[in-house]
């Protein structure tokens, strides 16, 4: 059925068992309010999305502790003996669809049976939802006083029972937003995944795990090291694993992108084509600033290298980057073929062909020098200080 705001998905309404803390005065004539803690049922809703809009964003495969087709009573139930060997079973694979809904992410609970170890069934009821709601918000969080409290005597704060009966239910109304009904299971709220690469001991081989980022929008930009990888990067993944050990066959761990769209965590890579993106759109903006049209034409092989020499000058001052190579990137980035073959047909005549030559050129002519890895600009001699002496002219009276 659709809610009453006709939003395009049904609601599932159960009551959680909690507790509220009502304020009241012990007496008529007291001043200072007590507290009394109180059990009571919060009605809330819990969505239950139409397909349409309940799509799946991911498949993940991945290794977890299953046992094929136990309920929890039959867990509970076998002996001791039998329950130690089923929690000493292997990991195997097993894939899980992830859906997205209203933005965030979920996947389907399991029934779980002890500690990792799960069943290969999945939680159908709203009491599980309704269990864990009434277990994380139970508490009041304020000490009671009832031991001051007379039924004869004692006044009720109705307005204060009534706040408090708010709070408590748009407390669980929002903890019950980690919760959606679908397909007769239960779907649990669960952060996006991604991979990360881990060594162990001395063994050069490297494992890849996946793991989930609750909060994406707060990791995002974090300093999350070469090893962590969006579910978008499986190629830079692989390419990372093989300079690591150039046996490896790849990671067994998968995340398969239905919605690319859904992928939102950022890693190293693409802080990195970030910070690359806005450090060309900086060079492109101080290259326009150079580049006046009015001051050259691309007339002459001549004519393009003194456009390219105002336009490198221009940018060395003003740039933190000081290499050569990057800056003639990216200016040349910005010109036409015929521009840039009129620019080599220059270097030709005068003989800069080599790397040499070029390293050369740009010493000559801009001043530029490399120091280690780092390029900077030749300081300029030491500066002529000119000293004028005025004459004093001393007049005498009379004179």
């Amino acid at each position: 059925m659709e809610n009453e705001n006709n939003e395009n998905y049904g609601t599932v309404r159960i009551l959680v068992p909690t507790e509220i803390s009502v304020p009241y005065l012990p007496t008529k004539n007291s001043r200072k309010e007590r507290f009394l803690n109180e059990n009571v049922e919060v009605s809330v809703d819990i969505k239950s999305p139409y397909a349409n809009d309940f799509p799946v964003a991911f498949e993940v495969t991945d290794y977890g502790d299953f046992v094929d087709g136990m309920t929890r009573n039959e867990y509970e139930n076998i002996s001791d003996e039998d329950r130690k060997q089923l929690n000493k079973q292997d990991f195997r694979l097993n894939t899980e669809e992830v859906r997205l809904f209203n933005g965030r992410l979920y996947t389907p609970v399991h029934v779980n049976l002890h500690g990792s170890l799960n069943s290969s069934l999945y939680e159908e009821s709203p009491d599980f939802i309704r269990s864990n709601l009434s277990f994380s918000n139970f508490h009041s969080g304020k000490i009671s006083n009832a031991v001051e409290f007379d039924k004869e005597k004692s006044v009720i704060q109705e307005d204060g029972r009534l706040k408090a009966w708010a709070e408590k239910t748009a407390k669980i109304q929002k903890d019950a937003e980690r919760y959606v009904m679908f397909g007769g299971m239960v779907w649990e709220n669960r952060g996006e995944p991604y991979y990360r690469i881990e060594t162990f001991g001395l063994s050069p081989e490297p494992f890849v795990f996946i793991e989930w980022c609750r909060d994406t929008d707060k990791l995002n930009g974090k300093d999350l090291g070469s090893r962590c990888f969006s579910a978008a990067h499986v190629k830079e993944l692989n390419d990372e694993m093989r300079k690591m050990y150039p046996g490896t066959k790849g990671p067994d761990r998968n995340i398969k992108v239905l919605i690319p769209e859904a992928v939102r965590f950022k890693d190293f890579t693409d802080l990195v084509r970030e910070e690359e993106k806005e450090k060309n759109a900086q060079f492109v903006t101080i290259v326009e600033k150079n580049s006046d049209p009015a001051a050259g034409t691309f007339n002459t092989p001549a004519s393009c290298a003194g456009r390219f020499e105002r336009t490198m000058r221009g940018f060395l001052l003003e740039s933190k980057s000081k290499n050569p190579y990057d800056i003639a990137r990216v200016i040349l980035s910005t010109w036409e073929p015929e521009k840039k073959d009129k620019l080599n047909e220059y270097f030709k005549e005068k003989g800069i062909c080599s790397k040499e030559a070029l390293d050369k050129y740009f010493t000559e002519t801009f001043g530029v020098r490399k120091i280690g890895l780092r390029y900077e600009l030749k300081k300029a001699g030491p500066e002529v200080k000119r000293e004028v002496k005025s004459r004093r002219i001393v007049y005498e009276r009379g004179r």
